[in-house]
């Protein structure tokens, strides 16, 4: 499943989806192209965080990949890198499910730092995903935003960055 050639930089690392199951609770349901190493029970929590049923789409961001800094301030460079991970949570109301809501999240991780650019195509991704819910859905979004060209995408400094806040 996944890319021809995998050391290329791509604009997005993996699509996640969970879901919330009345009996099991939340679950990572696909993770594509591959599994991304983090624990699936914390991934899912994350990404189906406490009262999202009282909402009918809400957005969370958090990371992949942090390292801690040593006693001297310094991170290792070693290992994954930093990902930044921009989280859709919807819930669809019906009456036919046993819990009276289908609670469903789907969201992207990449290295950009400018996550904003996928609320969009991440908002028809997860409605398409209520409409046909496999694997292949999260595929297309994948193969989608790995096409998308990002060059004129600005990668600002440290310096930059404290600035614009």
């Amino acid at each position: 499943m996944t890319d021809a050639n995998d050391d290329e930089q791509r604009n997005v690392e993996y699509i996640l989806l969970a879901e919330f199951d009345i009996d099991r609770g939340a679950i990572l349901k696909h993770q594509y192209p591959r599994p991304t190493g983090a624990d699936d029970s914390h991934l899912a929590e994350l990404m189906l965080p406490d009262g999202a049923h009282a909402r009918e789409s809400d957005w969370t961001m958090f990371f992949l990949n942090q390292k801690a800094p040593d006693d001297e301030g310094r991170v290792a460079s070693d290992g994954p890198p930093l990902l930044y991970v921009l989280n859709l949570v919807r819930t669809k109301h019906d009456k036919e499910v046993r819990r009276g809501a289908i609670v469903k999240a789907m969201a992207v991780c990449t290295r950009h730092r400018f996550i904003h650019i996928y609320q969009a195509i991440l908002m028809l991704a997860l409605e398409n995903y209520y409409r046909v819910p496999t694997v292949d859905t999260l595929a297309e979004l994948y193969k989608s935003v790995n096409q998308m060209d990002l060059s004129c995408m600005p990668q600002l400094s440290r310096h930059e960055t404290t600035i614009l806040r």
